[in-house]
C-alpha cells in the first residue's frame, strides 16, 4: 500500500479513520435496499485500498443482502467493530 514508508500509512489510515464517521452514517441512514449497497460499496473499495480485509469481507457481506430487515444490524455492528479495530491498531502505535 505504502512501499513501506511508515508515515504515509499512518497518514492513509489516518484519512480513512476521518471519513470512517461518514461511512458509518451512510450505511446507518440507508433508506432503501439501493442506498445500503452503494454504501457497503463504497466502504469496501476504501478498506481494500487500506489492505483491511475484514472489513472487506463483511462489506462484501453487506452487499450481498437481501433486504434491510435481516442482517443489517449485525453487519452494521460488525462493520463498526472492525473500523475500531483498526482505530486500535493506528493509536497502538503499531506504525
Amino acid at each position: 500500500m505504502t512501499g513501506g514508508d511508515r508515515g504515509l500509512a499512518r497518514e492513509v489510515i489516518g484519512v480513512f479513520l476521518d471519513n470512517a464517521g461518514d461511512y458509518l452514517a451512510a450505511l446507518d441512514g440507508a433508506s432503501d435496499l439501493a442506498a445500503w449497497k452503494g454504501a457497503a460499496h463504497k466502504l469496501k473499495g476504501a478498506a481494500r485500498g487500506l489492505g483491511a480485509w475484514r472489513l472487506e469481507g463483511l462489506c462484501k457481506e453487506a452487499e450481498a443482502i437481501g433486504d434491510l430487515d435481516g442482517e443489517r444490524h449485525a453487519l452494521s455492528a460488525a462493520i463498526a467493530a472492525a473500523i475500531d479495530d483498526i482505530r486500535a491498531y493506528a493509536a497502538g502505535g503499531a506504525l
